[in-house]
């Protein structure tokens, strides 16, 4: 008997798979152990049994997979994306010392920056939108990357509190995550219309 780390099979009972792992040309999954999977390729019935990792492993895969928790992730952002563009109106001197001084109309381009999230927040909660707020604020991310650096490079107080040199250098990469986070919650979970 092989052993095979065949994960996410679960979802896939009774559908016609084919698979490098199984040589032998397409065949249906019709019973799952916990350590074992049946299969049915032809009038011959197979069992394999899992490698011990493949429920971790599948676990872990269905988890990020899951249409839940993509949910989950556009309410979050929604919420995040309008309360932090909102936040341009309430208070735009907390953004001032932010903008790089080579770019014109500070006060404006924060007020833009903000009205810009707040689309993007609202596009998000409704699906035919979804894809093209996924983009958009992706779009946003990159424009206002600039001040991310800015900020590094001039030791710019946030909030008008000094911060270690630590905190502007974890920003960079923190921007990054939040780009992939709405790739994978908005755009790539978001089928196209």
């Amino acid at each position: 008997m092989r052993l095979l780390s065949l994960g996410l099979l679960a979802s896939c009972r009774h559908d016609l798979i084919a698979s490098p792992d199984f040589p032998h040309g397409p065949f249906r999954v019709v019973l799952i152990h916990d350590r074992a999977i049946e299969f049915l390729h032809g009038n011959s019935r197979i069992t394999t049994y899992r490698h011990p990792m493949a429920t971790f492993t599948d676990a872990a895969a269905g988890f990020f997979r899951s249409e839940r928790l993509r949910q989950i992730s556009r309410l979050f952002l929604a919420v995040f994306f309008i309360v932090a563009g909102a936040n341009h109106f309430i208070s735009p001197g907390t953004y001032l010392p932010l903008m790089p001084d080579y770019l014109p109309w500070h006060l404006p381009l924060i007020y833009l920056s903000g009205v810009a999230e707040i689309i993007g927040g609202i596009g998000i909660c409704f699906s035919a939108w979804r894809r093209l707020a996924g983009w958009w604020l992706i779009a946003v991310l990159v424009a206002i990357f600039p001040s991310n650096i800015h900020m590094l490079m001039n030791d710019v107080p946030l909030g008008g509190v000094a911060m270690p040199i630590w905190v502007y250098w974890i920003r960079l990469p923190l921007q990054g995550f939040l780009i992939a986070w709405i790739y994978w919650a908005c755009v790539r979970g978001t089928p196209q219309r």
